[in-house]
């Protein structure tokens, strides 16, 4: 129904249905109706990123990464061009693995851009994150 609706509107970009979301996800989806109730300590912790053209793979991606490893996430970025973008913390090889697995759920429903782990990011690297706020 919300294809043939929105396709009378303009391009149908991609369509995607993810059967079980993570809980997880809601906190950095507004759309899913939760509220970000999350840590802002993430000191020591790494930093997983992964880009998509589209948003429903980064959708995918975050939703794979999430179930594959204990991964935070902590935000997504529109970056433009159709660009945009998941951020997940936690250790290094839970970041390492929900990587390796989002990248794989956003290659399968649309274009990976790139993927990547920090394993011990600056501090002035949260400054220009998209971080939660500490409540």
């Amino acid at each position: 129904s919300g294809v043939a609706s929105g396709s009378r509107v303009g391009p149908l970009v991609a369509k995607h249905v993810i059967p079980r979301p993570h809980p997880a996800i809601a906190s950095v989806l507004p759309a899913l109706g939760a509220k970000a109730e999350r840590a802002s300590e993430f000191s020591g912790t790494a930093l997983g990123i992964i880009e998509t053209k589209g948003f429903v793979p980064s959708v995918e991606a975050l939703d794979r990464a999430v179930k594959a490893a204990n991964v935070q996430p902590v935000g997504w970025q529109k970056v433009g061009s159709a660009l945009s973008c998941v951020i997940f913390r936690g250790d290094v090889a839970a970041c390492r693995s929900a990587v390796e697995t989002g990248a794989a759920g956003a290659k399968a429903v649309g274009q990976l851009v790139h993927s990547w782990v920090i394993p011990r990011p600056h501090e002035a690297v949260d400054q220009v994150l998209p971080l939660p706020k500490k409540h």
